[in-house]
């Protein structure tokens, strides 16, 4: 922050208004986010048999394990419908914390704390919130609607499988029905599953050596097509005026990367220092515009602050 301050300082000896183009980048609404979890451990059985915690870590590496387990899925509820039930919650939870490792771009131990309880491990991790999105959307979890997917079913080569299938079909989404314009046929021969899934002209088609494996690579293609089709293929760009410092921008900034889950993308593309004060541009990829804008009039109100939303060119 004081390079930043330099910065400014230097730049404002000479001429008004200022162009600070790409003054610093928006490194966390790009896709990386850290979030700080405190974990209880014990190495004694006694402390944790009488732990109001389940399944309480009994050393420091499972505690920082659970940490990571904990941030990611923490991620994942603030990116996630909020209208998933409490059973597809569940489901999605076991899906995503035996992956939690993949989702975790570092981590930083800030300390521990003991009491006669155990000790608190606190972990500062940092997520890929870009590729927990990405899973998200191909489960079907970010499409904003509680109507089932309906699709007719083909399957052959197995029968002991419709307990798993209707997992599967709770956790994504769906719905088998007659008639219905997606089609889906499965087919188990030897080691593998394969799967292909039909819909609006087009083929989509994947294979594993597990059902759940077919069953996610055609679904998470056929979610990620609806996404794009559905969403804007325009940049917006966001421009907020009226700080006074800096820091109002960089506080600004971290706030919009905790807005990923109404865009893909986003950069700062230009920082202005003007006899009414500081403003700030962003662009943003695959926005919803009236998610952004509720959240814009939510946290700017009484802040003595302007902005602007439009498409990219606009402005």
């Amino acid at each position: 922050m004081r390079t930043l301050f330099l910065f400014f300082g230097r730049l404002m000896r000479h001429a008004l208004p200022l162009v600070l183009a790409g003054a610093f980048c928006l490194g966390t609404a790009a896709g990386v986010q850290a979030r700080q979890v405190d974990v209880l451990w014990s190495a004694d059985a006694g402390v944790r048999d009488a732990a109001a915690e389940e399944n309480m870590p009994a050393s420091a590496s499972a505690a920082r394990e659970k940490a990571f387990e904990q941030a990611v899925w923490l991620e994942a509820l603030s990116m996630a419908d909020d209208g998933l039930s409490d059973a597809r919650r569940e489901l999605l939870r076991e899906f995503i914390v035996p992956r939690a490792m993949e989702y975790v771009q570092s981590y930083s131990e800030l300390g521990s704390a003991s009491s006669d309880s155990g000790t608190t491990l606190s972990v500062d991790v940092l997520v890929n919130r870009r590729a927990l999105k990405d899973t998200l959307r191909g489960l079907g979890c970010m499409r904003g609607s509680a109507e089932p997917v309906e699709y007719m079913l083909t399957i052959g080569g197995a029968s002991d499988v419709w307990d798993e299938l209707g997992r599967l079909q709770a956790l994504y989404n769906t719905r088998v029905t007659q008639n219905a314009s997606v089609a889906v046929f499965l087919e188990h021969r030897g080691d593998m599953w394969t799967g292909r899934l039909d819909a609006g002209g087009h083929s989509r088609a994947a294979s594993g050596t597990t059902l759940a494996d077919a069953w996610h690579g055609i679904w998470a293609q056929y979610f990620s097509s609806l996404a794009a089709a559905q969403g804007p293929h325009d940049a917006l760009v966001l421009q907020v005026s009226g700080w006074f410092t800096p820091d109002g921008v960089e506080s600004f900034d971290k706030e919009l990367s905790s807005w990923d889950r109404d865009f893909d993308e986003a950069g700062l593309a230009q920082v202005s220092m003007e006899t009414a004060g500081i403003s700030a541009r962003w662009v943003l990829r695959g926005a919803s515009r009236g998610a952004l804008e509720r959240r814009l009039e939510a946290a700017l109100e009484g802040k003595g602050l302007s902005w602007v939303l439009e498409p990219d060119g606009s402005l």
